[in-house]
């Protein structure tokens, strides 16, 4: 009784703050959890629990589907869009990437600029006027976020074939976790559904909690979503140990975070040396 209690709260606060200009509302996926475990709570109450019935009970088996529709489609919609552009950008990627000589996937073997570096090697003071004024001017003393080791073109070589072969090898890795994620999300095993559903990192992006310690709303963040992420993990750290539930997407963070490291670290270089940009 206490749970249908709730969930007929949660629907009644809404339908008051439409009519009354406050603009409450629930987004689909936690008007469908609303709806759905209503009609559960009911039915495991029984016909002779103390619950008041309504007019609007016989429909909530229709109501909650309709709600499942509408998010599936809103969410599908938004995932195949995603997936045609990253197909598009991926094909411009690789187009390019042979116009500049790279060997595969990523960037290695398009190798230009080393042919650069060989003809200011040929100069009348090995390149040393070159690094210098790459050095001092472009790179600012720093590559990657630190001191700069190499000493002459050689070790700026080495360093360009190195941070070019860990791109290639990061991009590879994302690509191939992207793509097993496609494959996971068409074909789900009934274990990713359930980790899906208890997984800890999507219940710290959206629980939030008010001032006095109490959660007061769990679907959508829509406030003060970096001080309730880290509240929410600070509080999983200790409760859970490390027997995590991790959903197969949050559980890819990590490699993403890798890959968004080395390609900003990289870019960032590459924007000081043409416009004293990030370092």
């Amino acid at each position: 009784p206490a749970a249908v209690g709730h969930y007929r709260e949660v629907l009644r606060l809404e339908m008051a703050g439409a009519e009354d200009g406050l603009n409450l509302r629930l987004d689909s996926l936690q008007r469908l959890h609303a709806l759905h475990n209503l009609r559960a709570a009911l039915e495991a109450a029984g016909p002779e629990a103390p619950v008041a019935r309504t007019l609007r009970d016989d429909s909530l088996a229709d109501d909650a589907e309709a709600e499942r529709r509408k998010y599936v489609a809103q969410r599908a919609g938004g995932t195949f869009a995603a997936a045609a552009d990253l197909r598009k950008v991926s094909e411009s990627i690789l187009a390019n990437a042979r116009i500049c000589g790279a060997s595969g996937s990523g960037p290695a073997g398009a190798a230009w600029w080393s042919a650069l570096i060989d003809s200011h090697l040929r100069s009348a003071d090995g390149g040393r006027s070159t690094l210098d004024r790459l050095v001092d001017n472009q790179l600012s003393g720093r590559w990657q976020g630190r001191e700069i080791a190499f000493t002459d073109l050689a070790g700026l070589r080495f360093a360009l074939e190195t941070a070019l072969d860990e791109l290639g090898r990061r991009r590879g890795e994302f690509l191939d976790r992207l793509e097993h994620l496609a494959k996971v999300t068409a074909d789900a095993d009934p274990v990713d559904v359930e980790a899906a559903g208890k997984c800890v990192m999507c219940v710290a992006k959206t629980t939030m909690h008010d001032d006095d310690g109490g959660v007061v709303f769990a679907g959508r963040q829509r406030a003060k979503p970096a001080s309730n992420r880290e509240r929410n993990l600070r509080d999983i750290d200790a409760t859970s140990g490390g027997g995590r539930t991790l959903c197969q997407h949050c559980a890819a963070s990590p490699l993403f975070k890798r890959y968004e490291d080395v390609l900003f670290g990289h870019l960032g270089m590459d924007a000081e040396m043409t416009a004293a940009g990030r370092g």
